[in-house]
């Protein structure tokens, strides 16, 4: 029989996080088989939930997700032995890396699967572009310099990139790809998850899971003013400043025009139904339903800003003057 591995894929902005975080601090119990979570540390090795929930205490995170080099710089005999070594018999490994999605040229070139000596059954969880976009631009885009807003992005030759489609189709000619599993996006990302493979859960504990909550929008207009407080990938910063800041209003800014959206899902409607064809019945029924893939009314709700326009009020700026004096009075 041959050995069995699930790798998480991502996308991005699609509740990895969570899923990592929960993957992280729990044991995995299941009358399907028996499941262990595994995470790779930067010096190529696999680590065992024993250590992976050390680290992930004290981690700001709480959660350890990922390597996303694995196929291109790692030691594939190492990582064969570390997997023999830490599993038990009939013990199927799950890995979760967002950043893999986009990687299936590594994994093929390398033969990485093959190498490992492992079948892999290969996890995608898809949201509508355009909704992705947004928050895609306040997790990295909006601190890099070579974007001044969403539709220079989009230009700038990244239409492959949020082809969910067409990435996923790519990962059908990886070698020791057994299954490609593709979900749409629910309220519980994490639930779904462990529902393809009966483990156990509970409420509870899908709710301490919850992570990388987006930031408020007066933390937003903070590092948009002083964009050298935040790194491109420095998500930290966000995460440090929501702890201090705490504001009524808890929602995003929306920075996608009506042109652009317009744009996006027609540039996509046609490969969005192919992906329609890769979904089991129930989440077709989910898509389908959710009509923020297929038609631009469904964000007429939602106010435009243009991100330069996101400047602190007067009353912002007073509110978190007060709220930091706070905090280093408690500290």
């Amino acid at each position: 029989m041959s050995k069995k591995i699930v790798l998480h894929m991502g996308f991005d902005k699609v509740g990895s996080s969570s899923l990592q975080k929960y993957l992280s601090n729990n044991d995995l119990i299941s009358n399907k088989g028996k499941f262990k979570y595994l995470a790779i540390n930067g010096k190529g090795r696999l680590i065992t939930a024993e250590i992976i929930r050390k680290i992930s205490s004290q981690n700001l995170t709480g959660y350890i997700s990922r390597f996303p080099h694995i196929a291109t710089k790692c030691n594939p005999e190492i990582i064969k032995n570390d997997l023999d070594n830490y599993l038990s018999e009939g013990e199927t490994p799950i890995l979760s890396c967002e950043g893999w999605a986009r990687l299936s040229k590594g994994f093929s070139n390398n033969d990485f699967l093959k190498k490992i000596d492992r079948q892999a059954t290969v996890v995608f969880y898809v949201r509508p572009q355009v909704s992705w976009l947004n928050s895609a631009w306040w997790q990295w885009y909006n601190w890099d310099k070579g974007f001044l807003n969403p539709t220079e992005f989009f230009h700038k030759g990244k239409y492959g990139y949020i082809d969910w489609n067409s990435i996923i189709g790519e990962w059908e000619g990886v070698e020791n790809v057994e299954k490609i599993v593709v979900r749409v996006q629910t309220t519980d990302v994490v639930e779904d998850f462990l529902s393809i493979f009966n483990i156990q859960s509970t409420l509870e504990q899908r709710v301490k899971s919850k992570n990388n909550v987006s930031s408020s929008p007066i933390v937003l207009k903070l590092l948009t003013q002083f964009p050298e407080l935040r790194g491109v990938h420095d998500a930290r910063v966000d995460w440090k400043l929501s702890r201090i800041v705490s504001t009524k209003s808890s929602k995003t800014p929306w920075v996608i025009d009506s042109a652009l959206i317009k744009e996006i899902i027609n540039t996509y409607d046609m490969s969005n139904r192919k992906l329609l064809e890769r979904l089991d019945e129930s989440h077709q029924k989910l898509m389908l339903e959710e009509l923020k893939w297929w038609s631009s009314e469904a964000f007429n709700n939602l106010n435009y800003t243009k991100p330069s326009d996101l400047i602190l009020s007067d009353n912002e700026k007073d509110l978190l003057l007060k709220q930091f004096a706070e905090y280093i009075l408690k500290a």
